[in-house]
């Protein structure tokens, strides 16, 4: 579970599977796995692991979690937010539980009840990003913004400077116009402390884009194919090179983002509109991978040496609203809409 706490899905996923294969029977960090998988939409593996855990008991919160967020890939959206209802009255102290609820409300624009579940969950786990994350979103969507830079801000403080807390205070930052440079500063300094760190690397690739620097875009992202790939990461590229009429590049990270939208990818599938041209220009070699049109240097970035400035955290706490009581616990069928 420690990768999966740092945010290392990757080895996390390896690690959970390894666990979950030599003991089927338990039930621990199974949740952390089926997160894994909904993150992954991996909906069969899913399904085969909600089921297991049901066969081993219904009186634990994991099962339920399990079947909300195969409910949820399924678009029974009713039946989601049932289970993971199911899941926190059965174990009122479940993270994964209340995150999983938190999500949902968010989702169906519940914004005050998701709120409330996100700082319940951050009660319980104040060492978790998770929390962090979902109550900031859900300021974001209240449109309080204000609150969302405190606990943005908080987390870095709490949490430490790591590239994901990091990255969530510069998210919120580059919301206002007045703090863009500041976001992109703090952006910087989380690629200094994680350089293959995605989310960060992206979000200074979107500024980089507006600013109209698509060679300084193409080489952050490039240097990430050092040691991973991955749909967004080829689709991004693909665009850039698109934007400078590199058609052969562009072609080319098209094709591979093709492949792996068809492969799933830790980190979230992502769907890519199109078809690869028969005329793209990019081949195909005897093992079935693709042929790139060149083999380009990966290009080096120089160190990003930035401190974060802290911002002032006034604000103070905020009341939500209770969450009505509006859930029953009769019988719900798992067959059907």
């Amino acid at each position: 579970a420690t990768y999966y706490l740092q945010g290392d899905e990757r080895h996390a996923l390896t690690i959970l599977e390894r666990a979950h294969a030599l003991d089927p029977l338990s039930l621990e960090a199974v949740d952390m796995l089926g997160t894994l998988y909904y993150t992954d939409k991996r909906v069969r593996d899913l399904e085969l692991l909600a089921a297991a855990a049901v066969n081993v008991t219904e009186t634990s919160a994991t099962p339920w979690i399990l079947l909300a967020y195969y409910c949820h890939l399924s678009k029974k959206s009713t039946k989601a937010i049932y289970f993971a209802h199911k899941a926190c009255s059965l174990d009122p102290f479940s993270v994964e539980g209340l995150l999983l609820k938190g999500t949902l409300l968010l989702e169906l624009k519940k914004l005050q009840e998701a709120a409330l579940h996100f700082k319940e969950a951050m009660q319980i786990a104040p060492s978790r990003f998770e929390p962090y994350q979902g109550l900031v979103d859900s300021y974001m969507a209240m449109h309080r913004n204000r609150d969302a830079v405190t606990v943005a801000s908080n987390a870095t403080k709490l949490l430490g400077q790591t590239a994901r807390s990091l990255t969530l205070y510069a998210s919120v930052l580059l919301k206002d116009a007045m703090n863009v440079n500041k976001g992109k500063s703090v952006l910087e300094k989380a690629i200094k402390e994680e350089p293959y760190y995605l989310p960060a690397v992206f979000l200074l690739c979107d500024i980089y884009s507006q600013e109209r620097r698509w060679e300084r875009a193409i080489e952050l992202l490039s240097r990430q194919l050092s040691v991973q790939g991955g749909c967004r990461l080829h689709e991004r590229l693909a665009d850039l090179y698109s934007k400078q009429y590199r058609l052969d590049e562009s072609n080319y990270h098209h094709a591979l983002a093709a492949k792996y939208a068809n492969q799933g990818e830790v980190g979230g599938v992502c769907a890519v509109g199109g078809g690869v041209s028969s005329g793209s220009g990019v081949g195909l070699t005897t093992s079935g991978g693709l042929e790139p049109p060149h083999s380009p240097q990966i290009p080096q970035l120089p160190p990003f040496d930035m401190e974060v400035e802290d911002i002032n955290d006034s604000e103070g706490d905020v009341e939500l609203s209770d969450l009505e009581a509006v859930w029953s616990d009769g019988d719900f069928s798992f067959t059907g809409q």
